[in-house]
């Protein structure tokens, strides 16, 4: 049996996903034992078990250090990357982190220490490909959560996405949503998650600003009977490097997507079959809502055809044999034996934070201290917070 760590400075999608899900019907073959861990967490004995290190979106010199680590103890180095992390946009809230020049050597440096890129998108893998020997390409996998909703009564319309995307949102869907909720009162209702709409006090629109908890945020969206789900993007490069997420997270609840005619969309997208392609402006994206408005039994229909792709194309199974094919190491390799005591690991923890400082005292200067001492009062309250829920 091969062992895998899996490391990422937290649990986010990407790692659950993006990661776990694809190796899970592995494990569950009894081919593999997977364990994942916070960067700040990583032990020698963690190194000195796994045979293959995944390291996802790292970009840190935590992780480098992690991976030099790995390396020297004979592990199998694999890389997870889902977005263009060196060629970030203005509009993305982490762009100074990772225009830094610093994060942006360890990244370089974490890549080609690495013997696989593993991708979601063949965009990056073209970006990428320079600074790893060996690339693959792997799908998300996907289950089927709910069955498309009923065309009865009011048609429930969703978005879900980054607050990033609050620009994208009041430029192009905000004043597209105002014209059907004018000339369609009653029948139709919006519902957004994340991003602002900046539509405060406007009857038949809901704001969720952020969920914390993902579970939460999950109830959210498989409770609210949506039929329909937005999801514009910018025509950028970056954006093309992306995966098409939104199409997996609605079709998987039921939910008739409405995309922006761009990368990674066309990728996937049969406009009319399993979802409507739609150019970013304004007048298409009301016209592409409002005929859903008019027709809501189409959204069913659509909804329904993108289900049915998900369980062939999508599925777990289907998925853990691509991820097995494209890298056998997964389920073959066995680094050489090694005691934990052989592994030279710093601090890991201490190697973490001391990292962040440094930067936020090169991104804010003589600001820095302020900016610190803000962080650690917002995680102490965060804390505080989820303590009194607990309780």
């Amino acid at each position: 049996m091969t062992n895998i760590l899996v490391e990422c400075p937290q649990k986010i999608a990407s790692v659950q996903v993006g990661v776990l899900e694809p190796l899970r019907p592995l494990e569950e073959a009894g081919t593999c034992e997977v364990h994942y861990q916070d960067t700040a967490k990583v032990t020698p004995a963690d190194i000195a078990w796994c045979d293959v290190f995944i390291c996802v979106r790292g970009c840190e010199y935590p992780t480098l250090h992690l991976v030099q680590a790995a390396k020297n103890a004979g592990c199998f180095l694999i890389y997870f990357l889902d977005d263009d992390l060196l060629e970030i946009p203005e509009e993305i809230h982490s762009t100074n982190y990772f225009r830094d020049n610093k994060i942006k050597m360890y990244l370089t440096r974490i890549l080609e220490l690495c013997d696989v890129l593993w991708a979601v998108n063949k965009e990056i893998i073209y970006k990428y490909k320079k600074f790893v020997s060996r690339t693959i390409l792997l799908r998300v996998p996907a289950k089927i959560l709910r069955q498309p909703p009923s065309c009865t009564g009011i048609l429930h319309v969703l978005y879900a996405g980054s607050k990033d995307h609050s620009k994208l949102v009041q430029e192009i869907l905000v004043p597209a949503v105002k014209k059907i909720l004018e000339e369609y009162p009653g029948l139709v209702d919006f519902t957004f998650i994340g991003a602002d709409p900046n539509l405060k006090h406007i009857k038949g629109v809901r704001w969720y600003s952020y969920f914390e908890n993902y579970e939460e945020y999950h109830k959210i969206v498989l409770s609210g009977e949506f039929s329909v789900g937005l999801a514009p993007v910018y025509n950028t490069s970056f954006y093309s490097c992306k995966y098409y997420n939104k199409f997996i997270e609605y079709s998987s609840c039921g939910i008739a997507g409405i995309y922006s005619d761009s990368e990674p969309y066309r990728q996937i997208i049969q406009t009319g079959k399993n979802g409507i392609l739609c150019h970013n402006d304004t007048n298409s994206w009301y016209q592409a809502i409002s005929n859903l408005v008019e027709t809501p039994q189409r959204a069913r229909e659509i909804a329904q055809q993108a289900s049915e792709l998900l369980k062939v194309q999508f599925n777990h199974a289907t998925i853990g044999q691509s991820l097995q094919s494209q890298i056998p190491e997964i389920v073959s390799y066995h680094a050489p034996a090694i005691l934990k005591e052989n592994i030279r690991l710093k601090s890991m923890k201490r190697l973490f934070y001391q990292e962040r400082i440094l930067f936020l005292c090169r991104t804010y200067g003589f600001f820095a201290p302020l900016i610190i001492a803000l962080k650690a009062m917002k995680k102490v309250w965060k804390y505080i917070w989820k303590r009194k829920g607990v309780n």
